[in-house]
C-alpha cells in the first residue's frame, strides 16, 4: 500500500486555492451564524442530513476564527464531544444550531494558552443510541515568525531526542532538541499562507475561508499507550504498521536498532536496555523520518482523504513509549504523526454598492 520511498524528492510547496470567488459559502455560513446568535429563533422546520449538519458545524466554527494569513508550528489539538436529537436520519437547523452553541461555549471556557493561534476545527459527526454526536478536533499552533513557505528541507546536523521526558544513557548523550518537534516544523514550513485583500474602489475584501477539515492520525499507540493495531476509519485512525518501508535496508521488520522499518518512528522493544533508556535520533534518522512523513502525508491523503484535492493544512508528530500487550516488558518508542487536510474557500465580502 505504500510506496517506495524517495529520499531525493524535495517537493515544492503547495499553493493555494484556484478556485473562483465564492461568495455563496460565505452567505451561507454567515446566516447560520446570524441564526445562531439571534435572541430569537424563527419557529420554521427546517432539516439537515448528517452530512449537511456536519459541514455547517464545521464551517462556522472556522468562520473568522482562522487566520489564513499567519503559519503555524508546534501544532496540537484537544477533543469536544456534544450530541443532539436525530429524527428518520435527519436533524433539525434548532438542533444544529444547539450543536455549534454548545461546541462553542465548552471550549470557550477552557481557552488555549495566549501564545497558540487557532489552526483548524474538524468535525466528526456519528450516530449513537438515536442521537447524533459532534466530535469537535480544536488544533491549535505557535505562530511561526518566517511565514515564508519553505521546500521540504529534510538536511540534519547533531543528535535528536525522540520525544520529550525521554532518557537516554550515558554513554550516549543526546541533543535536548526534540525530534517530534523538528519533523513535524520541517513539514509545516511547506504550508502556503494566504494573503487577503482589499481594492479600495470597490471596497471588496477578498480573503478565504476553511471548510471539509478532516484529521487522520497515523498511531502506533493511543494517548493512553495502547497498541493500535486495526483500522479505525471512522475515527480516521490508522496503525502506523500499516505503512512498512518496502525499502527498509535492512529487511527486518522487526529490526532492535532500526528506526526506518515504517514511514513513522517504531522501534521495538530492545531487550537488554534498562526501560527507560532509547536511542537518539541522529542526522541519518532525522532525514528519513521527515521525508517519509512528507511521503505519507501524500499517500494518506491519496488513499483514505474523503477528497484527495483538499489541501495540506499542517501537521503535528507526537513521540511516546509503550508496552506491547502480551510482549516483552521492555518499551517500544514511536511518534504518532497528525495529517491536517481541508479546503480553502477563496469568498468575497463588502462593496461600496452593497
Amino acid at each position: 500500500m505504500a510506496s517506495v520511498l524517495a529520499m531525493c524528492n524535495k517537493d515544492l510547496p503547495e499553493t493555494g486555492p484556484s478556485a473562483v470567488v465564492q461568495e455563496n459559502v460565505s452567505q451561507k455560513i454567515r446566516s447560520f451564524i446570524r441564526k445562531a446568535d439571534a435572541p430569537v429563533r424563527v419557529k420554521r422546520i427546517v432539516e439537515y442530513t448528517k452530512e449537511e449538519a456536519l459541514w455547517m458545524v464545521e464551517a462556522a466554527l472556522n468562520f473568522e476564527k482562522v487566520d489564513p494569513e499567519l503559519k503555524k508550528t508546534e501544532l496540537k489539538y484537544d477533543e469536544f464531544n456534544v450530541q443532539v436529537p436525530l429524527t428518520n436520519d435527519k436533524v433539525t437547523e434548532g438542533h444544529v444550531i444547539d450543536a455549534y452553541l454548545a461546541l462553542k461555549a465548552i471550549m470557550e471556557a477552557e481557552p488555549f494558552a495566549t501564545d497558540e493561534k487557532l489552526t483548524a476545527m474538524d468535525v466528526v459527526v456519528k450516530t449513537e443510541n438515536g442521537m447524533l454526536k459532534f466530535t469537535t478536533y480544536r488544533v491549535v499552533g505557535k505562530e511561526e515568525p518566517n511565514g515564508e513557505p519553505q521546500a521540504l528541507n529534510t538536511n540534519y546536523s547533531g543528535s535528536y531526542i525522540s520525544r520529550q521526558w525521554a532518557v537516554y544513557s550515558t554513554l550516549f548523550p543526546c541533543g535536548q532538541t526534540r525530534g517530534d518537534l523538528a519533523i513535524q516544523g520541517r513539514l509545516n514550513q511547506t504550508v502556503l499562507p494566504l494573503a487577503s485583500s482589499y481594492d479600495p474602489n470597490t471596497g471588496i475584501v477578498v480573503t478565504h475561508v476553511l471548510t471539509d477539515v478532516e484529521l487522520w492520525r497515523v498511531w502506533a499507540s493511543t494517548p493512553e499507550g495502547e497498541q493500535v493495531t486495526e483500522i479505525d476509519l471512522e475515527n480516521h485512525i490508522l496503525p502506523a504498521t500499516l505503512f512498512p518501508n518496502l525499502n527498509d535496508p535492512d529487511g527486518q521488520a522487526a529490526f532492535e536498532g532500526s528506526y526506518n522499518d515504517y514511514y513513522t518512528y517504531l522501534r521495538p522493544p530492545v531487550s537488554g536496555y534498562p526501560d527507560a533508556i532509547e536511542p537518539c535520533l541522529y542526522p541519518e534518522a532525522m532525514t528519513y523520518l521527515t521525508q517519509a512523513a512528507w511521503e505519507l502525508m501524500h499517500i494518506v491523503r491519496a488513499t483514505y482523504v474523503s477528497d484527495p484535492t483538499l489541501q495540506f493544512i499542517g501537521c503535528a508528530v507526537d513521540g511516546g513509549a509503550f508496552t506491547i500487550s502480551g510482549g516483552p516488558s521492555f518499551p517500544s518508542f514511536r511518534q504518532n504523526v497528525n495529517y491536517l487536510y481541508g479546503r480553502w474557500q477563496t469568498v468575497s465580502t463588502g462593496g461600496i454598492d452593497g
